[in-house]
C-alpha cells in the first residue's frame, strides 16, 4: 500500500463509478427510463425509483460524490508542508486528466462512425439522444478542447463531469488561497456562484457551448470549496467523530443518503438538487471520519475499482453503445447488465495500465523539471482520479 494514500476514499470512488455504469445500464431500457417520467406508476419501478433503492443505480448524483472527493484530495497538499507550485498543480492536473480523456473519445468517435448506421428499435428514449448524427469539424473540435455542453455531448456522455474537472483543476489554487483567506465568504460566494451556474446552464445558449460548460462547472464548483475546507480541518472533525455514538453516526450517514437521492424520494423539483448536493459532502464526510466506514469500504475489490475508476467512468458508455450497435436483434436487459460492467471493467483496466499510468509518469516528469521533486503523499493527492 502507497503511503500517503486515503485508501477508503479510492473504494468510495470505485463504487461510485460502478454505481454509474449500471445506471446506464438501466436506463437503456424502457422501464427504468420511465422513472425519469415523473409521476412513476405504481408498482415495482416506483419501488426502484421513489426509495432509497435508487441509490443503487442513483449514477448522476454519484457524480457529486465524484465533486467532493475531488475537493478533499486535491487540497491536501496545499494545507500541508510540502512546497507546491500552481505550475506543478495544474501540470500534473492537465496530465492526469487529458490523455486518457483524449484517447477514450477518440475511440468512441471511430466506433460510432463505424456503426451507428440507422436508429435503434425497441429501447428507452434516452438512447436515442446518443451516437445519433455524424461527426463534424466543429464536433469534433467541442470534444478535442472539451467544451461539449448538452448540445452536442452525444458521443460519450460522461465528458461533461470533465468538463467540470478541469475548470475546477486551473482555479483550484485560487480556491485554497480565498479559503485559507476566508472560508465562509469563500463558501459563500461559490453558492452564490451555484445558484446563478444553475440558472445560466438552464439557457443553454445555442451554438455557444464554451459559455454553457463554464456556467455548467460554476453549478458545481461549491462542492469543490466544501471538500477542501473537511480536508483543512480533517484533524479535528476525526477527533470529534470519534466521540459521537455509533448510533448517531449511522444516523448522519442514512440522513446524508436520503439527501442524496431527495429529488427520487421527495419528487422532481429543482429546488431538491442543492439538498442532493449537500447529501454528497456529507456522505463524503462520513466515509473519510467514521471509523466503521473507513473498514467497509476499504476492501480489494473497491480499492482496485477505485484505481481504475476514470477509465471506467470515460469508456462504459462507450462499451455500451458499441454493444447495442453492434448486437441490435441480440440486446436483452440481462445481456447487458452483465456484459457492459464486465467489458467496461476490463477495457478500464487497459485504459489504466496503458495510458493512465504513462500519463501519470509524463505529468511527474515535465512538472519536476524546473521545480522541486515532490513527496509520495502530496504526489498521490495531485494524481488522484477525476470521476
Amino acid at each position: 500500500m502507497k503511503p500517503g494514500r486515503i485508501t477508503h476514499l479510492d473504494s468510495l470512488r470505485g463504487l461510485a463509478a460502478l454505481i454509474v455504469v449500471f445506471h446506464d445500464c438501466l436506463v437503456t431500457f424502457p422501464a427504468f427510463w420511465e422513472v425519469y417520467q415523473h409521476p412513476v406508476a405504481p408498482g415495482p419501478m416506483r419501488l426502484l425509483g421513489n426509495t432509497p433503492l435508487h441509490l443503487l443505480w442513483d449514477g448522476p448524483e454519484f457524480v457529486l460524490v465524484f465533486f467532493t472527493l475531488s475537493g478533499f484530495v486535491l487540497s491536501l497538499p496545499f494545507w500541508g508542508k510540502q512546497p507546491l507550485s500552481y505550475r506543478q498543480f495544474v501540470i500534473r492536473r492537465l496530465f492526469r486528466i487529458y490523455p486518457t480523456y483524449l484517447v477514450a473519445i477518440v475511440i468512441g468517435m471511430v466506433l460510432m462512425s463505424l456503426l451507428s448506421h440507422g436508429p435503434l428499435t425497441g429501447l428507452s428514449a434516452w438512447t436515442t439522444n446518443f451516437w445519433n448524427r455524424p461527426l463534424d469539424w466543429k464536433i469534433v473540435a467541442d470534444q478535442i478542447f472539451l467544451m461539449a455542453s448538452n448540445g452536442n455531448n452525444y458521443i460519450d456522455t460522461p465528458v461533461w463531469s470533465l468538463v467540470v474537472e478541469m475548470h475546477a483543476s486551473l482555479i483550484f489554487p485560487l480556491l485554497i488561497l480565498a479559503i485559507a483567506w476566508s472560508e465562509v465568504g469563500t463558501l459563500v460566494f461559490a453558492l452564490a456562484l451555484a445558484f446563478f451556474g444553475d440558472w445560466a446552464a438552464r439557457l443553454d445558449p445555442g451554438g455557444h457551448p464554451f459559455l454553457t460548460s463554464f456556467a455548467t462547472s460554476a453549478n458545481y464548483l461549491w462542492l469543490f470549496v466544501a471538500g477542501a475546507m473537511i480536508a483543512r480541518h480533517r484533524a479535528w472533525l476525526m477527533q470529534q467523530v470519534a466521540r459521537v455514538p455509533f448510533v448517531l453516526q449511522f444516523a448522519v450517514l442514512a440522513a446524508s443518503l436520503v439527501a442524496l437521492n431527495a429529488i427520487w424520494q421527495f419528487g422532481a423539483d429543482e429546488k431538491w438538487r442543492f439538498v442532493e448536493q449537500t447529501g454528497a459532502v456529507v456522505l463524503v464526510a462520513s466515509a473519510a471520519f467514521m471509523g466503521w466506514m473507513k473498514r467497509i469500504l476499504d476492501v480489494g475489490v473497491l480499492r482496485w475499482l477505485g484505481k481504475i475508476s476514470y477509465s471506467l467512468y470515460l469508456i462504459h458508455f462507450i462499451v455500451l453503445f458499441t454493444l447495442l450497435y453492434a448486437f441490435r436483434a441480440e440486446v436483452t436487459f440481462a445481456r447487458i447488465l452483465v456484459a457492459v460492467p464486465l467489458l467496461s471493467i476490463l477495457a478500464a483496466a487497459l485504459l489504466y495500465r496503458f495510458v493512465e499510468i504513462p500519463s501519470i509518469a509524463w505529468g511527474h516528469r515535465f512538472s519536476d523539471a524546473r521545480g522541486p521533486r515532490l513527496g509520495p503523499r502530496t504526489e498521490e493527492a495531485i494524481d488522484t482520479p477525476p470521476p
